[in-house]
């Protein structure tokens, strides 16, 4: 890492670490819009994949089935395009970050 090469070069370094496990369970699905827009993220494949993020979900125990759930403010953690949509949804907060820099 960065801060790992600037302490052997006797620089001061520093390193911030977030997990952002929740984060994926909060997102916006407004803010991702703009956000895969603003992106330019590929629009059909990411209505596809939160088509999916938004199916109903069923909790099953000994071959019975609860009601659905729909979920209104997630993203699957495990889904592969969870990354990029994290991304997007990240990039302008971080870049206007950097810039402030």
């Amino acid at each position: 890492t960065r801060a790992a090469i600037a302490m052997e070069a006797k620089q001061d370094a520093g390193a911030i670490f977030w997990d952002i496990t929740k984060f994926f369970e909060n997102i916006d699905p407004e803010e991702l819009s703009s956000a895969a827009v603003a992106t330019e993220l590929p629009l059909t494949a990411t209505a596809l994949s939160l088509w999916g993020h938004a199916a109903p979900r069923w909790l099953s125990l000994e071959g019975r089935y609860a009601d659905p759930l729909r979920p209104n403010k997630s993203v699957a953690t495990g889904c592969h395009t969870s990354t990029s949509i994290a991304r997007a949804v990240l990039e302008a907060p971080l870049s206007e970050a950097q810039a402030a820099d």
